[in-house]
């Protein structure tokens, strides 16, 4: 897999993160309870995508990793 694909794949990874994020936070609920569970749903997993963005593209750009020392 090349760098441009892995890089594809982190950046769908948290896009998805992301959207699911947004859905749990904006979602409307009868009781108090729930929004505010929403909420807390809606920033782990926005929370979750940036750290999970964030760690591989680093790993992806530390050299141990990289397209040219693996051959």
């Amino acid at each position: 897999m090349n760098i441009t694909t892995k890089r594809a794949a982190v950046l769908a990874a948290f896009l998805g993160l992301e959207v699911i994020g947004l859905v749990a936070w904006s979602a409307t609920a009868s009781t108090l309870v729930n929004v505010i569970a929403g909420a807390a749903l809606g920033l782990v997993c926005m929370m979750g995508g940036f750290i999970l963005l964030v760690a591989s593209l680093i790993k992806i750009n530390t050299p141990a990793f990289s397209e040219s020392s693996n051959g």
